[in-house]
């Protein structure tokens, strides 16, 4: 019988072996049990979204399919954890942004105006278009002749 999957997580400088899913407890129906997200799992998935994994890499790297981690007996674990997970990961890059800005780094000084402040490159040009005797109608030459005082 499958007791699971068993994953290992860094907890500081030790590595534990979790179980972060098991197989639901044998019901009426026949086939292959269902998999269950446990609280380690729970942890485990919390930890991949802390460092930026997808939904997808997550099921992935538990060798489940996506589905089974949003099915009605997992998916509020698992939603719980990703939303956990994911504002860890946001608040310790945010974190990060503003040490280098602090320190000097310009370029995140220009993404962090253009993102937060509104900030933005304008860029202006003044074109000058020069027309030709083909381009211009007599109407218009005697006109601009009348303005520049030439008639």
């Amino acid at each position: 019988m499958n007791d699971g999957i068993v994953k290992k997580l860094k907890n500081g400088e030790r590595v534990i072996e979790l179980t972060v899913m098991r197989p639901e407890p044998s019901s009426e129906q026949g086939g292959r049990p269902r998999l269950l997200l446990t609280e380690d799992g729970g942890r485990y998935v919390e930890q991949m979204a802390g460092y930026g994994a997808t939904k997808e890499e997550i099921a992935d790297a538990l060798g489940v399919a996506l589905s089974t981690l949003q099915n009605d007996v997992n998916r509020e674990v698992f939603e719980g954890a990703i939303k956990k997970g994911s504002v860890e990961f946001k608040t310790s890059l945010r974190v990060a942004q503003m040490k280098a800005a602090k320190n000097g780094s310009v370029p995140m000084l220009i993404f962090l105006g253009k993102n937060y402040l509104g900030q933005t490159d304008k860029v202006t040009q003044d074109v000058a278009i020069r027309r030709t005797k083909d381009d211009i109608t007599v109407d218009e030459a005697i006109q601009w002749l009348e303005s520049n005082d030439y008639v």
